[in-house]
């Protein structure tokens, strides 16, 4: 295991980290929800991350987007995800939708493999 999961003994058995590890995480939206699950979830052990987002950063969410920064308005949300996740945790594998979901398109969007 690696060292940067120890601390999760605490919480949770060697298996569950292994577990977590192998998990696939899908998460629909990068902004205020969003954002802080996806940081969270890098942080914890899950290293397969797949994120849905059809929006851009813009100066309205810089008070409840942690994800949000001066430096990444008007830049895709998911891409800004998948550089954070990155400095967080450089096995993150990230897939980033750039879509919106909507009734028509959540069948075709969603990946088919998650946990």
């Amino acid at each position: 295991m690696d060292k940067r999961y120890s601390k999760n003994l605490n919480a949770l058995s060697a298996e569950d980290v292994e577990k977590l590890n192998n998990s696939h995480v899908c998460v629909v939206g990068c902004g205020g929800l969003g954002g802080n699950i996806l940081e969270y979830i890098s942080r914890i052990g899950i290293e397969k991350i797949t994120a849905v987002d059809g929006d851009i950063f813009d100066e309205t969410n810089l008070n409840r987007q942690l994800l949000s920064t001066t430096e990444n308005l008007g830049l895709w949300k998911v891409n800004e995800a998948r550089k954070r996740l990155k400095l967080i945790n450089p096995k993150v594998d990230f897939a980033g939708i750039k879509n919106k979901i909507t009734e028509e398109n959540i069948d075709n969007l969603l990946p088919k493999n998650v946990d």
